[in-house]
């Protein structure tokens, strides 16, 4: 018996990194998995992975940074587990070459970055919340990097 046993888990950017883990370490303790990624081919290998190793996953894609992308997987992970009791907002985007001094990145990159790492979070939550109070129960979990706290000096990227 996990400590997630029958709680439908939503994890953004799930589809490698950090996200997978999480998605891999919520799937051994009994969680069913909505797997969100843009990438595809890489959210139906952790879904099948997980699936694989005896868990439950689906996945649903989404470019959270899309407002209709994140409705639509919202509605389609409500119809499909009837219910979301955790939503891990994960997905995040470094942009190597582009991303860089604030007095240097274009003004797209900085638009791109801000929409997935930070606009993401507030669609995400848009569609989840109501869910959440609707069955009464829900935890929200958000990923942030600690260069929002110290910096990366001289960032070469």
């Amino acid at each position: 018996m996990g400590r997630f046993d029958d709680e439908v888990v939503v994890i953004t950017g799930s589809g490698q990194g950090i996200g997978k883990a999480a998605a891999l370490k919520f799937a051994e303790e009994g969680a069913q998995l909505a797997i969100i990624d843009f990438n595809k081919e890489l959210g139906e290998q952790t879904a099948a992975e997980i699936k694989g190793k005896g868990g439950k996953a689906d996945f649903f894609y989404a470019d959270v940074s899309n407002l209709k992308d994140v409705k639509n997987a919202v509605d389609g992970i409500i119809n499909k587990f009837k219910k979301i009791d955790v939503l891990y907002n994960n997905a995040s985007i470094f942009l190597p070459k582009k991303d860089g001094k604030i007095v240097e990145i274009e003004e797209e990159v900085w638009d791109k970055i801000i929409s997935v790492n930070l606009k993401s979070v507030y669609l995400c939550c848009k569609f989840v919340i109501p869910h959440m109070i609707k069955s009464g129960k829900g935890s929200i979990i958000n990923t942030a990097s600690s260069c929002g706290l110290i910096g990366i000096p001289d960032c070469d990227a």
